[in-house]
């Protein structure tokens, strides 16, 4: 058929449906319209040899027949043997519902040999399905981002049809940077105009595969998305503070930006690009960002509502200038570093509306302060105090007065079996909660306080704990089924609390280092079953017994400890 030529522009990666998999595949390969003709072009791909036959088909001209049901005969006969079964929607646009029916016959007969079906090329003439109504319809049908090349009229339809949703909009911007997982696409025009196209608002590059992405790209994205919102680029660990100046320079509107391991950005990017529209500000581990940097945060950052800061060089002072500068703070992130009690109190006084509090590893906060949190932040969801200086009155002040708690982070705190059993007993709505080396709680009997009260919890780590077989962790199967991840590492658990834990719930992740009396049977067991694990930690001593498991389940991932 007839191509788009210069008339097509560059879209981002393609839907993929998938079905039964098959030896062989035939897959459509383009298919275009126009007010006189239809054409298809189709790929062939034979899984045992790895080869490629596209095969076109004359265009079936639509004046040379007389009746709908020519039409529908000629365009089976183009149809034969594809999984393209939702095309019958697009052609009921063009056809009497009468000579629907061979076509139909058609599709559904090739949806059952086929495996999947890929669509590299829509070419959208001026006829009947140029029209918008018809656009939006085969838009909804395809998906916007179906074709690898489009016309030009797809692509805009497509953009006023539909925003992009944060995730292609992270997609897009990820194929630029690193091209299908190469050295990127930075300088390819289409993908290109496709950011002003789409007046992308979101930049999201914390994904794995974009760590080794540089100042360069991140400038060039700036340059294109001037109306930049949102912009995460967190674990990006060769940026620098030249992007940014740059997006600081570029994009005016940024309310939310995140650095969050970006270990080489220093306070001279947070002075630049801190400015009076940031709501939101992530700085975790961003060790060469100094306390006076945080300061100026507080001052050219008043609408600040959460932020996280980094580690333990940043002082008590700044911490407070931030607390009393910035007044619609709700989450705040201050692992290990210098707060002192008075700042969580002065915080706990001045932002009552706080949600989400982070003190993991502050050694210099007392129980006084959980305490003031208790009383003035009543709407707290989520509390990490792991390894600090806490005691049972705290938590149990927390768990009375905090009743939409949702997460609670508690390893090697100072409490008693009873704060465990006020907090499930307080906090119906726990999904996670952290009990790890917590050497004065009976794990038994806060398992099954849990199991009683908390019948949406997901996540319960008991690592280091004397957790053992039996009753609590029946419990727990039968009290919270939508567990899905369970530390119970450095515990005397043996197969059958596997095996139980296997047969009732459906885990994604679990911790078993260090348990001396589980063996390679029980393990086979987890990954066997239903439970869609996806991370495993185990002792090194398994590593050559499960070698064979990690190759057979691909989509496991086993990390050995020594």
């Amino acid at each position: 058929g007839e191509h788009a030529g210069d008339d097509t522009e560059e879209s981002f990666p393609t839907r993929t449906h998938s079905a039964t998999p098959e030896r062989a595949v035939v897959s459509l390969r383009s298919f275009d319209f126009s007010a006189s003709s239809c054409s298809l072009r189709t790929q062939h791909h034979t899984t045992e040899n790895a080869q490629h036959q596209i095969t076109t088909y004359p265009p079936l001209r639509m004046a040379d027949t007389s009746t709908p049901a020519s039409v529908a005969a000629g365009l089976a006969g183009l149809l034969a043997g594809l999984n393209a079964d939702e095309i019958a929607s697009v052609l009921a646009s063009h056809l009497a519902p009468e000579a629907l029916a061979p076509v139909e016959a058609a599709l559904a007969a090739a949806s059952e040999r086929a495996h999947k079906r890929r669509l590299y090329h829509i070419d959208v003439r001026d006829d009947a399905l140029g029209r918008p109504g018809t656009m939006r319809a085969m838009i909804e049908l395809f998906g916007r981002g179906a074709g690898i090349r489009v016309c030009r009229r797809w692509r805009d339809t497509a953009r006023q049809a539909v925003p992009l949703t944060t995730k292609e909009e992270a997609k897009l911007c990820r194929a630029i940077v690193r091209g299908e997982g190469s050295s990127g696409c930075y300088d390819d025009p289409h993908l290109l105009a496709n950011l002003g196209y789409y007046n992308v608002t979101t930049i999201d590059l914390s994904h794995e595969s974009c760590k080794n992405i540089d100042d360069l790209e991140v400038n060039i994205l700036a340059k294109r998305c001037p109306k930049l919102t949102t912009v995460d680029l967190s674990r990006c660990y060769e940026l620098t503070d030249a992007c940014l100046v740059a997006l600081a320079e570029h994009c005016p509107c940024i309310k939310s930006i995140s650095v969050d391991w970006c270990r080489e950005v220093t306070s001279k990017g947070i002075v630049a690009i801190a400015n009076p529209n940031i709501v939101h500000f992530g700085l975790a581990n961003c060790s060469k960002v100094t306390p006076n940097a945080i300061t100026t945060l507080a001052e050219r950052c008043p609408k600040l509502s959460s932020v996280e800061l980094p580690y333990r060089h940043i002082t008590d002072e700044s911490i407070a200038a931030l607390v009393e500068g910035c007044e619609s703070i709700v989450s705040i992130g201050l692992e290990d570093t210098n707060v002192s009690t008075a700042t969580i109190i002065a915080l706990a006084a001045k932002h009552d509306r706080l949600t989400t509090i982070n003190l993991g590893r502050c050694l210099h906060i007392t129980p006084d302060a959980i305490l003031a949190l208790a009383e003035k932040c009543t709407r707290l969801t989520s509390i990490r105090l792991a390894h600090c200086n806490i005691n049972t009155p705290a938590v149990v002040a927390v768990a009375k007065n905090c009743p939409g708690l949702t997460m609670i982070i508690l390893d090697s705190a100072n409490i008693e079996t009873s704060a465990i059993v006020e907090l499930a007993a307080n906090c119906p709505k726990l999904i996670w909660v952290s009990l790890d080396r917590c050497a004065n709680v009976s794990a038994s009997a806060a398992v099954l306080a849990l199991s009683e009260h908390c019948p949406d919890l997901k996540v319960l780590y008991l690592s280091h704990t004397d957790i053992t077989d039996g009753a609590a962790i029946e419990a727990l199967v039968e009290g919270c089924p939508n567990v899905t991840g369970v530390g119970l590492g450095g515990t005397n658990i043996s197969d059958a609390t596997i095996e139980c834990l296997s047969d009732g719930l459906y885990l994604s992740v679990i911790n078993l280092t260090e348990c001396p009396n589980i063996s390679v049977a029980a393990i086979e067991t987890l990954t066997n079953s239903d439970t869609r694990i996806t991370y495993i930690w185990l002792d090194r001593r398994f590593q050559n017994d499960c070698t064979a498991l990690r190759l057979a389940h691909e989509g496991i991932q086993i990390n050995f400890r020594d």
